[in-house]
This record gives C-alpha cells, sequence and structure tokens, in this order.
C-alpha cells in the first residue's frame, strides 16, 4: 500500500504541474489507499486548483485540515490556500 501510496502521489503531483486531466478512478484509488491521511486531501485539492476547479479544491483542503496535520507550519500552508482561493471568489 505504501509504495502505491508513493506511486499515485508523483502521478497526481505530475499532473498538477502540468495542469493535465486524470482519470477519476485514479483518483478514487489514491483516495482509498490512505484515506485518513491528510496529505492525499492535501494533494488532491493542489491538483483541482491546477485545473481550476477552485470549490473543489477548496473541499479537498478542508477535508485535509479535519485529519490529523503533524506540523502546524503544514496545517497553515493549508489554511492560507483556502483563504487565498477563496478571496478569489
Amino acid at each position: 500500500r505504501v509504495r502505491e501510496y508513493r506511486e499515485l502521489y508523483l502521478t497526481i503531483a505530475d499532473a498538477t504541474k502540468r495542469a493535465a486531466h486524470l482519470p477519476d478512478s485514479l483518483i478514487q484509488r489514491f483516495l482509498k489507499v490512505n484515506p485518513n491521511h491528510y496529505q492525499v486531501y492535501n494533494a488532491l485539492g493542489n491538483y483541482m486548483e491546477a485545473l481550476g476547479c477552485r470549490h473543489e479544491a477548496i473541499s479537498y483542503w478542508r477535508k485535509a485540515i479535519s485529519l490529523e496535520v503533524p506540523r502546524r507550519d503544514e496545517r497553515d500552508k493549508i489554511v492560507k490556500k483556502i483563504q487565498s482561493v477563496d478571496d478569489e471568489e
């Protein structure tokens, strides 16, 4: 599962950089691999923002901060992303 998570994370990170669409099945698989880890939702929020899907990005980021985020500075970064996208709307 760890290997699959890492591979999927890298695929999503690459698609985020390129603003490339991924199949929904890949996103669902990523969610299933580690559904209680904040970084899954943070990565998907970043991906959705890159695609211009702001509402979905905020939804994923809110889910991320509802989970345990081990470092306060990481949580603060996610909160700032939410605020930034919210302000743009």
